[in-house]
């Protein structure tokens, strides 16, 4: 929801307040970036700067480290916003020897065992169990990217873009997300045009 995102963010502030050269700080600014893209959990935190194009803003993902690659031999990109290069940027600054983008506390390695820190921030931002889904995940911030997206105008054939779908009946799970942000945009004009 829109409170639960605006506690995530706060919590997400306060990480990246404290020590850029802790651990928490660079899981923090990958959830940051998960929630900027749409991307998927690994093509983030195993992320290479070699990977990243600055100037066409995008990281290009070898078709062998993402989850569809291996069946259709492409490579996916992962398109970025301002926001999402900044966090870039500050990442560069502070692990400048890192081949990975979110190093671990190991610098030749990526980040791993991030479930007790997605647990930790989960418990700071009060977003507990949901009545009917269960624990909020991580690739949960996949959804809710795709929520946003829709929920602002975007098309399905877009959102799947930068989600990485190769068909549309992928994005399609989404489709009712589309139909909600019309049922409140019509809500919006009916209140302002009263007859």
């Amino acid at each position: 929801t829109s409170e639960e995102l605006e506690r995530l963010r706060v919590v997400l502030n306060n990480w990246t307040e404290r020590d850029p050269e802790a651990v928490r700080w660079r899981f923090a600014q990958m959830i940051r970036l998960l929630l900027l893209t749409g991307a998927r959990l690994r093509n983030i935190m195993e992320a290479r700067w070699e990977w990243l194009n600055w100037n066409q803003r995008f990281i290009t993902v070898p078709a062998e480290n993402h989850k569809t690659g291996g069946l259709n031999g492409e490579e996916l990109q992962i398109h970025l916003s301002d926001n999402a290069l900044n966090i870039l940027r500050d990442l560069k600054q502070h692990n400048p020897n890192s081949l990975w983008i979110i190093p671990s506390s190991v610098p030749d390695r990526p980040l791993s065992g991030h479930r007790k820190m997605w647990l930790a921030m989960l418990d700071e931002a009060e977003i507990g169990l949901h009545s009917t889904w269960g624990l909020l995940r991580i690739h949960d911030l996949r959804h809710s990217f795709a929520s946003f997206a829709l929920s602002h105008g975007l098309s399905l054939g877009v959102v799947g873009q930068l989600l990485g779908h190769q068909s549309t009946q992928s994005t399609s799970r989404y489709a009712h997300l589309m139909r909600d942000a019309a049922q409140q945009a019509v809500d919006q004009i009916g209140q302002a045009v009263r007859l």
